[in-house]
């Protein structure tokens, strides 16, 4: 079987701070590849950090090189790279979801793609062509996205 450009790490738990906080902003995107015109929201909880160690322990990477942010799915992501800088972080980037509509919600990573649940860890280079799709563009979606730093 040949390696997906997805990986899924499996699941995890997402305390109830982290979701209400995700419901306040899950309608905010607007489906644009233009990344300053994305909605992205530090970690505003005090569940955050339990979470990020949380996380962490299941990836194997220490809190302190993990960069936490929400990021609204509302409508989707067109396809895109992240514009992040190659000197302060990894070309890895963990996703999960904290709220999805109901029916098929589909991560797109350089040529693969993986239906997504909430809970779940997934795993991409984000410097490769990526993208979503939600299954209901009416019901908001909220993304958690960790970039690793070196």
């Amino acid at each position: 079987m040949a390696k997906s450009n997805i990986v899924d790490c499996g699941p995890t738990y997402i305390h109830q701070s982290i979701i209400a906080h995700a419901h306040t902003i899950k309608h905010e995107n607007y489906k644009t590849n233009t990344t300053k015109q994305f909605q992205k929201h530090q970690g505003l909880t005090s569940d955050c950090a339990k979470f990020m160690a949380l996380v962490g322990g299941k990836i194997n990477i220490h809190p302190s090189k993990m960069d936490m942010v929400y990021f609204s799915v509302a409508k989707g992501a067109e396809p895109h790279t992240d514009l992040l800088d190659p000197n302060v972080f990894t070309n890895i980037t963990y996703v999960i979801p904290v709220i999805l509509p109901k029916g098929d919600n589909t991560i797109y990573a350089d040529g693969d793609s993986a239906i997504v649940d909430v809970g779940r860890i997934y795993r991409f280079d984000h410097t490769k062509t990526h993208s979503m799709t939600v299954a209901n563009e009416e019901d908001g979606a909220v993304l958690i996205m960790i970039a690793i730093k070196h």
